[in-house]
């Protein structure tokens, strides 16, 4: 890290040097004796703290402050001077000075001040290493600066073995289980374990105690960790755990083993894998979906989409309960009805079949892949499906939702009262109305909350629940967002 010093008086240069050395900072020290001068040195050099004197001619500290600003909203700025006047100190504050100290400096205030700075710049840089981090666990190619960056903050001792965790659940749980979780990793995997949250569903864990990644305890503690997991919620999880690697280059090799071992994994299981574990071979439970498969292909020679939509959403669902199965596997099953769809059903360009492949076969998990299929049926489906059935279907929904408001109704719900996947529901709907399934069923029970709330005998606890909101704050939240005020607030104002 370097620290810039400005001021016109080289005495006063040095005895600022003087005391950043005695406390032995790890600081490289550079001087300036003007605003002009400073401003030469940042064009040209990364500064991490600027220590600048007040009053000093043809610019002064407040002034090279307000330019460093300008292009830098990060750096620690500290402005010190003899004039102890008020509007100094304001001026200071303004431009997001960290300190505003007078001469002559105390030394106790000064080494006060520099723990402070120091502290707060080394959380900056691990943060910014963190980033770094996140994209190399999300696939993205690093430079070498970079990569020396994350060695120097987290691979910092080479005798010292790490390990990564890779947790994926089937649904987005870390949206609203991300504290737990911590509270989790930190409880059975200790506290030297830094968290990489990649996606809704998908996170790491790096762990950089050594005496834990080698101890004969430590599967046991993974063990625990998913028991506390499935006690929480009945989401399903697979822990991938890696070897024991000792630098960064050995990281990326087994971040490419974990990958690969993904490709084999389709379904969840509340599973742990070890990604150098040689047993692991992949399984194939494929009876059931061949005849699911089979059953859709069957559909598509009828040429009847609503049975095409029932038989997919089934496939789907079979897909989902086997207990292992190749990821590629299930991504040519389905890339085979797609381009069956094409060959025998009207209006599907042979570039949108590729197109679906390509997505097919790009995505990571098991839930984007049948999200992915799901969406593709349901676009070629629109295709060649009249407006007049959509129109009826829609209006299906619609009588559904104003007949079940007071459940929590889902998009799954929906889609099974009316036979049809999920996404070709969503997709209609959004197509013929408008707006989103979700949306709509969101409009429909805040119509009726505000209904109940006109009714004084109702309580509002009692209002959610009619709703179909069984958790009191998160209908508050909800009825806020949309009205501007809380449930409570809009009954008074009645």
């Amino acid at each position: 890290m370097k620290i810039l010093l400005v001021d016109d008086e080289r005495e006063e240069r040095e005895g600022i040097s003087y005391l950043i050395q005695k406390f032995k900072y790890p600081l490289e020290i550079i001087q300036a004796a003007s605003g002009k001068e400073a401003l030469e040195i940042l064009s040209n050099q990364k500064i991490d703290i600027l220590f600048t004197d007040v009053k000093m001619p043809v610019m002064s500290g407040l002034e090279l402050a307000r330019v460093v600003r300008e292009t830098d909203k990060t750096m620690k700025i500290i402005i010190f001077s003899a004039y102890a006047e008020f509007e100094y100190a304001k001026q200071a504050i303004e431009m997001n000075a960290l300190r505003y100290l007078l001469k002559p400096i105390e030394i106790d205030e000064f080494k006060e001040l520099m723990d402070d700075v120091l502290s707060s710049l080394e959380e900056t840089q691990r943060l910014d290493q963190k980033e770094l981090l996140f994209k190399l666990f999300s696939g993205t190619k690093l430079d070498k600066i970079s990569k020396e960056s994350i060695e120097k903050t987290f691979f910092c001792n080479s005798n010292v073995g790490y390990r990564f965790l890779n947790v994926e659940f089937l649904t987005n749980y870390f949206e609203e289980n991300e504290e737990y979780f911590l509270e989790l990793s930190k409880r059975y995997l200790g506290s030297k374990t830094e968290y990489i949250g990649l996606y809704p569903n998908e996170s790491y864990l790096l762990l950089m105690d050594f005496e834990m990644n080698k101890s004969k305890f430590f599967n046991e503690q993974i063990t625990k960790m998913m028991a506390a997991i499935q006690r929480h919620t009945i989401d399903k999880c697979i822990i991938f755990i890696s070897p024991m690697f000792f630098n960064l280059d050995d990281m990326e090799e087994c971040l490419q083993k974990t990958d690969k071992m993904k490709t084999e994994i389709f379904g969840y299981e509340n599973k742990i894998v070890e990604v150098d574990d040689s047993d692991a071979k992949t399984e194939h439970y494929v009876s059931d979906i061949e005849t699911a498969a089979n059953e859709v292909l069957s559909a598509i020679d009828s040429k009847n989409p609503d049975i095409i939509s029932k038989k997919s959403y089934q496939l789907v669902q079979t897909i989902n309960i086997s207990s292992k199965v190749s990821k590629l596997y299930v991504q040519n099953i389905l890339y085979t009805i797609i381009k069956s769809m094409y060959d025998k059903l009207p209006g599907i360009e042979m570039e949108e079949v590729l197109i679906s492949a390509e997505s097919l076969f790009k995505a990571r998990d098991s839930k984007t892949i049948l999200e992915e299929y799901e969406t593709i049926v349901a676009k070629i489906i629109i295709a060649f499906k009249s407006n007049d059935n959509e129109a009826d279907i829609i209006l299906r929904i619609k009588k559904i939702v104003e007949r079940e408001y007071m459940r929590d109704i889902s998009l799954d719900y929906i889609a099974k009262q009316v036979h049809l996947a999920p996404a070709y529901v969503s997709f209609i709907f959004k197509q013929e109305t408008g707006q989103s399934l979700i949306k709509y069923i969101t409009d429909i029970k805040m119509s009726k909350a505000r209904k109940f709330l006109q009714d004084n005998d109702m309580k509002i606890i009692q209002v959610g629940k009619a709703c179909g909101y069984e958790n009191q704050s998160y209908f508050n939240r909800l009825f806020k967002n949309y009205h501007g005020v809380t449930p409570k607030q809009y009954r008074e104002q009645l």
